[in-house]
C-alpha cells in the first residue's frame, strides 16, 4: 500500500521516478555522518529530501501533504518542510496555522481565541486582584511559589467551620479566591472583620437548625443561576414529601399547591389526631 501511494505521488508530481532514496548530505566535508549533517538529495528526482532552506521545500514534505490531502485527513499539512518553531519559556506556543498546517482545528482568529478565553473564567475580574496578577501561565516561577506563600492554620479539633482571612493572615491568592466564593458560591467559610461568610451549618447547630436553614434556592431557568431567588429549606422539602404521600393515599386531591392540604395540619382533613401525629413525625424524620 505505501509503495503504491509513493508511486502515485511521484507519477502525479510529474517526476517520472518510481522511488526515492535516502542520502546523507556531508555538510562539513568530513566524509562521516556527524554534527550538522542531515538528509541530502534524492538521486531519483534530484530534489532535496528536507530542503529547509530550498525554494519549494523538500520532497518528503510534499509526500506527507499528498497523503493528508488525498486520503481522508480532515486537517491536511502544507507542502514542503520547515523548521519547527522553538518552544521558548515565557512565550506563547506558536499557532498551528503558522507551523505547517494547511487547516487547523482551532485557528487563533476564531475558535482558538474562544477556547483560549476559557482558561480565565472572568470570576476574578470583580476582585481586588486580577488572575494574571496572581499567576502567570507563561512562567513557571510564580506557580512554584504561589502556595508556599499561603500561611495555614494548625489543625483544629473544636469543630470550627470558619477561617480567619484577615489581610495579614492570608497570601495573595487566598483573598481574591474568597471574594470569588463570596460572589458566586453559596458557601464561603471566610471571616474578615465583621463580615461573616455563609457556611452550611455553624458550630453548635442542631439537626432542627439545619433543617430550618436555607440550604438551596429555587432556580426556574436552565443554564442561568439567580442568586436573589427564594431560599429552600429541608423542612420545606420534607413537606413536599408529606404532600406526595397524602396524595398517593388519596387523603389529598389537590392538583396544585394553592389548593393542596398542609401536611403538617393533617387533622384539618379529618384524620385521627394520633394517626396524623405519627404521620407528621414519620415524614419529618
Amino acid at each position: 500500500m505505501s509503495r503504491e501511494t509513493l508511486k502515485n505521488f511521484l507519477r502525479d508530481s510529474g517526476s517520472g521516478a518510481t522511488q526515492i532514496s535516502f542520502t546523507i548530505a556531508d555538510q562539513n566535508g568530513s566524509g562521516a555522518f556527524d554534527t550538522g549533517d542531515d538528509l541530502g538529495t534524492d538521486p531519483n528526482t534530484l530534489r532535496p529530501l528536507l530542503g529547509l532552506d530550498t525554494p519549494g521545500g523538500g520532497i518528503t514534505g510534499d509526500y506527507v501533504r499528498y497523503i493528508t490531502e488525498n486520503f481522508g485527513n480532515f486537517f491536511p499539512l502544507e507542502a514542503g518542510n520547515k523548521s519547527a518553531p522553538s518552544a521558548i519559556r515565557r512565550n506563547s506556543l506558536e499557532p498551528a496555522q503558522s507551523a505547517g498546517a494547511q487547516r487547523v482545528f482551532a485557528p487563533t482568529d476564531g475558535t482558538g481565541a474562544t477556547l483560549g478565553s476559557y482558561s480565565n473564567s472572568g470570576k476574578f475580574d470583580d476582585t481586588s486582584t486580577q488572575l494574571d496578577e496572581i499567576v502567570n501561565k507563561l512562567s513557571a516561577e510564580s506557580g512554584n511559589t504561589l502556595l508556599p506563600d499561603v500561611k495555614g492554620d494548625d489543625l483544629d479539633t473544636t469543630g470550627q467551620v470558619r477561617i480567619n482571612t484577615s489581610p495579614e493572615k492570608i497570601g495573595k491568592p487566598v483573598g481574591p479566591a474568597n471574594q470569588v466564593l463570596r460572589n458566586f458560591n453559596r458557601f464561603d467559610p471566610s471571616t474578615l472583620g465583621s463580615q461573616q461568610g455563609r457556611v452550611f451549618a455553624d458550630r453548635g447547630s442542631s439537626p432542627g437548625d439545619v433543617d430550618a436553614s436555607a440550604f438551596s434556592s429555587q432556580q426556574r431557568l436552565f443554564g442561568e443561576f439567580d442568586k436573589d431567588s427564594d431560599d429552600v429549606t429541608l423542612d420545606q422539602l420534607k413537606d413536599i414529601a408529606g404532600s406526595l404521600l397524602l396524595k398517593s393515599a388519596g387523603w389529598d386531591i389537590g392538583d396544585n399547591s394553592s389548593v393542596s392540604s398542609d401536611p403538617s395540619s393533617l387533622p384539618d382533613i379529618g384524620l385521627n389526631p394520633e394517626v396524623a401525629d405519627r404521620f407528621v413525625r414519620t415524614y419529618r424524620l
